[in-house]
């Protein structure tokens, strides 16, 4: 709104499928922050946090939505915190309700999910929405993707994993959220293989186990971005815009959705 108030044209740029779907779609239902219920929070959690006391966080939760808590990923303090601020503030709104009526609706809604799943689509119902997906060929996508990979191993991707994993407060578990991300799981699944690190008179083992390392990076790469475009092919608000990913190339007008060979 800021943007358009300025008289520019908003540009978002992204292939985060939630998040477009929110922007296109509008954001499904749920209480809004509440900034004195978030501090709140945070001064609960935060000395938990800081001796690292994980369990006694997780009771704050369990103790009301036990089946979420279950859910919970050890360490991912952010989830916690949010869920809890969440869980506040649906009870603050069921201890404002002014009828039985509303007090029923607030009960049911904080024991299902925490938000009704409806969308918001006040602003996408004023805005001129336009969604292009840029497609290419199979090939040069995938070398576009192995490079990619390269690259955060260059700029030192492995050594974060390592700083993080040997860190006692940090959030990076093999069973975490973030450990389960692209990229991060396979680095983690490398580090912590057996017989790691691996001795200099094991170099041809390294180095196989090394090679083994990188194809699973990008495979796991390479399948994620066939799923964006099997979810883009799925979005009839989208317009395909074509490009064969050569050097200089201009993106022509739409081809047909989901060409076989836009999948790396």
């Amino acid at each position: 709104d800021d943007i358009i108030e300025r008289g520019k044209l908003p540009v978002v740029v992204g292939g985060t499928m939630m998040y477009l779907d929110w922007l296109v779609g509008g954001q499904p239902d749920a209480p809004e922050s509440d900034r004195e219920v978030r501090k709140q929070v945070a001064e609960r959690l935060r000395p938990l946090e800081e001796d690292g006391n994980w369990e006694a966080a997780l009771a704050l939760l369990a103790d009301t939505h036990p089946e979420r808590a279950s859910k919970m990923t050890r360490n991912d303090w952010y989830r916690l915190s949010r869920t809890l601020e969440t869980v506040e503030v649906a009870q603050k709104q069921r201890e404002s309700a002014t009828c039985a009526q509303q007090e029923e609706e607030g009960r049911q809604r904080a024991a299902d999910q925490l938000f009704t799943g409806e969308r918001d689509t006040s602003r996408q119902d004023r805005l001129d929405i336009r969604c292009f997906f840029l497609a290419g060929p199979r090939k040069p996508l995938g070398y576009r993707i192995e490079e990619r990979c390269l690259d955060m191993l260059r700029a030192g991707l492995l050594e974060e994993v390592t700083e993080l994993l040997l860190h006692p407060q940090s959030p990076l578990r093999p069973e975490s959220t973030q450990g389960k991300a692209i990229g991060y799981r396979q680095v983690i699944d490398y580090l912590t293989q057996p017989g790691f690190p691996v001795e200099e008179a094991e170099f041809d083992r390294a180095r196989k186990e090394f090679r083994e390392f990188l194809h699973t990076f990008g495979t796991a790469t390479r399948r994620y971005a066939q799923k964006q475009v099997k979810w883009f092919r799925s979005q009839e608000e989208y317009a395909w815009m074509w490009r064969d990913l050569s050097p200089n190339t201009p993106y022509e007008s739409t081809t047909p959705r989901g060409a076989d060979d836009a999948v790396p």
